[in-house]
C-alpha cells in the first residue's frame, strides 16, 4: 500500500471512531473511555501503514477526544484533571507505532527475501523441485527442472501423483533399471527424513532421448519437527558423462595404439634379425664355395656340387631381394599391374613343374586341378607369384609324407585359387595375423623354418590389387591349412579395354 493510502486509512479510522463517540455521548463521562475509543484506529493505521500513520492516528485521536468528548466541549486543553488518561493513550499509541514500524520493516525484509528466493528459483540453471506434502504427490519445479522433464512450470512433476495423467511422461532409471516412484530421491528423503546425496539417475523421454541427472534431496520439517515435504536439486550432467565416455574411449584407443606401436617395434626388431640371418646364410655358402673354387683343389665332381650350391644360394638371395622390393612397392604405392589376356592353365603347369623337385625332395605329394579354359584379364607374372608363394609355403610347412592339393577354377565369375596342405597348420591365436607383413608363427633366428615372413603378405596385396581377396583356414596346429584366393574373372575382350584396365590396376 502506498504512503498516501496509509495516511488516508488512518484518517478514516479516526473519523469512524469519532462518529462512534458521538453515539456514546449519552453514557456517563469518562476521559479514559474516550481515549480508549481511539486505540482501534491507531491499531488499524499501524497495521496498514506502519509507524508514521500510527502516530498520526494517535495525535488525531487525542485531539478528537479532547475537543469533542471532554468537557467543556469543543475546547482543547493541554493540562487538567484528566491528563493521566491522555498520557496513557499517547503512550499506548507510541508503543503501537513503534511495534508497527518494526513489524513493517520485518515484513518488508520477508517480502524482499521472498522475491529474491523466487528470482533465484526462477533463474538458477540448476533444476529445483519442492514437494509440499510428506508423500511428495505434488512437486513444484523451476524452469530449469521443467525443461529437463519437458513439462510446464505449472505442471505437477511428481511420479507419485494420485492421478497417472498428472505425472510427467518420463521413465527414471538407475544403472539401466527402472525405479519405482517411492525410490526416487525426493520421496526417499521425505520418507526417511534424511538427506539423499550423490545420486545419478537417467531420465528417459518418450522419444528415447536420455539425460543424466546428478541429484541431491533433503527433507523439510514443520515447527513440530515432522516431515512436511522435501526439496531437491538436479544438475544435468549429460554432456559431462558423454565427455567422460569420450575420454575413456580415447584412453582405450591410445592404449591400443601404444600396444600396436610396441608390437610393431617388436616385429621390426624381429624382422631385422631375421633379415640379417636370412641374408647371411646364403652369403656364407656363396663365399665358402667360391673360396674352395679359387683354391683349385676341388675335383670335377665337387666343382659341379659347388656350382650347384652357388646357384641355389644366388636364387635364394634373388628371392629375398624380390620379396623386399615387392613389399617396398606396396608400401610406397609403386607396385603396378600389367594386365593382359592370360591363360591360367599354363601358369599353373609352369609353377607346379618348377616346384616339383622341392616337393619330391621332402617326400611331399602334390596334386593339382585346373578348370579355367578361357582367357582372363590378369597380370600373369603376379598370378604366377601368388600361386608360387602359396605352393612353396605349403611345401615348406608340410612334413615328409604329407600332401598338398591345388585347385584352380572359375567359380561364380571369380578365379579361385585354393591351396590345401596337411602340414603344421595355424594356431587360432595366429590365424588373424597370418597375412600381416613380417608376421611369423615361429619367429627369431632359431626357428625351424626360414624366410622373411613376407610371402603371404605379398599374396594378399597382389590379390587385392586385382580386386580380389585372400582367406586362410586351419583347424589348429598340426591340422593343416587352406589358403583361398578369389579374383574377379574379367574376360579379355579388346585391346582398348585391356589398356584401360591396366591403367586402373596400376593405380
Amino acid at each position: 500500500m502506498t504512503r498516501a493510502r496509509a495516511f488516508a486509512v488512518a484518517l478514516g479510522a479516526v473519523a469512524v471512531a469519532t462518529a462512534i463517540g458521538f453515539g456514546l455521548q449519552a453514557l456517563p463521562p469518562s476521559a479514559a473511555l474516550w481515549f480508549l475509543l481511539f486505540v482501534p484506529p491507531v491499531l488499524v493505521a499501524a497495521l496498514v501503514g506502519g509507524f508514521l500513520p500510527a502516530m498520526v492516528a494517535t495525535v488525531l485521536g487525542a485531539l478528537s477526544a479532547e475537543y469533542f468528548f471532554r468537557r467543556p466541549y469543543f475546547t482543547l486543553r493541554t493540562l487538567g484533571e484528566d491528563t493521566y488518561p491522555l498520557a496513557l493513550y499517547l503512550g499506548i499509541g507510541l508503543g503501537i507505532a513503534v511495534l508497527a514500524g518494526r513489524l513493517a520493516r520485518a515484513r518488508g525484509d520477508v517480502q524482499r527475501r521472498q522475491l529474491e528466493f523466487e528470482t533465484l528459483f526462477r533463474l538458477t540453471p540448476v533444476g529445483i523441485g519442492v514437494a509440499t506434502d510428506p508423500e511428495c504427490r505434488n512437486i513444484a519445479v523451476n524452469p530449469a527442472f521443467a525443461e529437463m522433464l519437458r513439462i510446464d512450470t505449472r505442471d505437477n512433476a511428481s511420479l507419485s501423483a494420485l492421478d497417472p495423467r498428472d505425472r510427467p511422461p518420463v521413465v527414471i532409471r538407475k544403472d539401466g533399471v527402472e525405479l519405482a516412484p517411492e525410490d526416487l530421491p525426493l520421496q526417499m528423503a521425505a520418507r526417511l527424513g534424511t538427506e539423499v546425496k550423490n545420486v545419478e539417475l537417467e531420465v528417459v523421454h518418450p522419444d528415447g532421448t536420455t539425460i543424466t541427472l546428478y541429484e541431491y534431496a533433503a527433507p523439510l520439517f514443520d515447527d513440530e519437527g515432522r516431515v512436511r515435504g522435501a526439496v531437491g536439486a538436479f544438475l544435468d550432467i549429460t554432456e559431462l558423462k558423454r565427455a567422460e565416455d569420450r575420454l575413456r574411449r580415447l584412453a582405450q584407443e591410445n592404449e591400443h595404439l601404444y600396444r600396436e606401436a610396441q608390437e610393431a617395434n617388436r616385429l621390426k626388431d624381429e624382422f631385422l634379425a631375421t633379415l640379417s640371418h636370412e641374408l647371411r646364410t646364403p652369403l656364407n655358402a656363396l663365399l665358402g664355395w667360391i673360396q674352395l673354387l679359387n683354391s683349385g683343389q676341388l675335383s670335377p665332381e665337387k666343382r659341379d656340387r659347388a656350382l650347384a650350391a652357388i646357384e641355389r644360394s644366388a636364387q635364394l638371395q634373388s628371392q629375398l631381394t624380390s620379396d623386399l622390393l615387392d613389399v617396398s612397392g606396396v608400401i610406397t604405392g609403386k607396385l603396378r599391374l600389367h594386365l593382359e589376356p592370360t591363360m591360367v592353365t599354363g601358369i599353373v603347369d609352369s609353377v607346379m613343374e618348377a616346384l616339383r623337385p622341392a616337393a619330391e625332395s621332402k617326400g611331399v605329394n602334390c596334386a593339382y586341378r585346373v578348370d579355367a579354359s578361357r582367357a582372363l584379364l590378369l597380370d600373369p607374372a603376379r598370378i604366377q607369384q601368388i600361386l608360387n608363394n602359396l605352393v612353396a609355403n605349403a611345401i615348406k610347412f608340410t612334413p615328409r609324407g604329407g600332401s598338398i592339393d591345388v585347385d584352380v577354377r572359375i567359380d561364380d565369375e571369380d578365379l579361385v585359387i585354393r591351396v590345401s596342405d596337411t602340414g603344421v597348420g595355424l594356431s587360432p591365436a595366429f590365424l588373424p595375423y597370418v597375412f600381416e607383413r613380417f608376421r611369423q608363427a615361429d619367429s627369431g633366428t632359431t626357428r625351424a623354418y626360414g624366410g622373411l615372413g613376407l610371402g603371404l603378405s605379398i599374396v594378399k596385396q597382389l590379390a587385392e590389387r586385382h580386386g580380389g581377396h585372400v582367406a586362410a583356414e586351419s583347424a589348429g596346429e598340426n591340422q593343416g591349412a587352406t589358403f583361398t584366393v578369389r579374383i574377379p574373372a574379367r574376360p579379355a575382350r579388346s585391346a582398348s579395354e585391356r589398356e584401360e584396365r591396366a591403367v586402373a590396376g596400376g593405380q
